[in-house]
């Protein structure tokens, strides 16, 4: 029976002692996780600033891509209408050019035409001419 008492206290003892360590453990751990709050909270407030910061700076840039992108679009439809507007002038000028082609090919057929036709007149007369004289 003392034997099993004095295992019986040494147990308990232990048990005392495991105790108390796991209570300071306790306290120590949350003494340090204390101590860790202190020095991580001034550093989460800095980081949570750069990042606002940072934000605010990815949005700008957002805002600054949009204006020139809308601006570029803007000055591409202004060539674009341009082009458009340059290229019917120059259909319009090869159009006239046909035209006045085509007019001047009938011009110089109609003229080459009252040419022969006055050949030809001119050419009976003198044989009228030739004949009447004989």
């Amino acid at each position: 029976y003392e034997k099993w008492k004095n295992t019986y206290d040494v147990l308990v003892d232990e048990n005392e002692e495991l105790r108390h360590q796991m209570q300071s453990n306790q306290t120590d751990s949350q003494k340090l996780l204390a101590v860790k709050e202190k020095m991580v909270e001034p550093k989460m407030e800095e980081y949570e600033s750069k990042i606002s910061s940072l934000n605010n700076q990815i949005q700008e840039t957002e805002q600054d891509h949009k204006k020139s992108t809308e601006s570029l679009q803007q000055q591409l439809s202004t060539l674009q209408e341009s082009k458009q507007k340059i290229q019917n002038e120059h259909n319009d000028l090869q159009n006239n050019y046909a035209e006045l082609t085509s007019k001047i090919q009938l011009e110089e057929r109609k003229y080459l035409m009252e040419k022969e036709a006055m050949k030809e007149e001119h050419e009976k007369q003198l044989q009228n001419m030739r004949q009447g004289a004989v």
